[in-house]
């Protein structure tokens, strides 16, 4: 933040951030809509795939390290494939879409490298 010039650091006010009524209305909006993909609609599944697939591709290469960048897909179609048919359950917590979506593809590339540990098939 730059300062005027004779203004000291305590006359300048603290930066807050503040959600405005249009930032609530997004993230419900974010959660009907990741709420309605995890029921398995294939629209919302897209638009999720979309839109955050970078992120959350980034989260699992994250988990998985670089050694297994070759599973990343493998991971985002298997947890895009479950909530087509309606496996996950979507908690009702106001503004939880993308923390849950990246928890979701890290359970998914956790679960990815046990079965690689243990020399279980991949998922598919």
């Amino acid at each position: 933040m730059s300062r005027r010039r004779g203004e000291s650091r305590r006359d300048v006010p603290p930066f807050r951030y503040v959600r405005t009524a249009t930032d609530r209305e997004l993230l419900e909006q974010l959660d009907d809509l990741v709420s309605a993909a995890a029921a398995g609609d294939l629209r919302a599944i897209g638009a999720v795939a979309i839109a955050f697939g970078p992120s959350l591709l980034r989260e699992i290469r994250r988990e998985l390290g670089a050694l297994h960048v070759q599973d990343e897909a493998e991971i985002m179609q298997a947890f895009c494939v479950a909530m087509a048919e309606g496996k996950l359950m979507f908690p009702a917590i106001a503004g939880g879409a993308l923390p849950w979506m990246k928890r979701m593809v890290r359970t998914f590339a956790q679960q990815q490298m046990r079965r690689r540990a243990s020399g279980q098939p991949l998922a598919a």
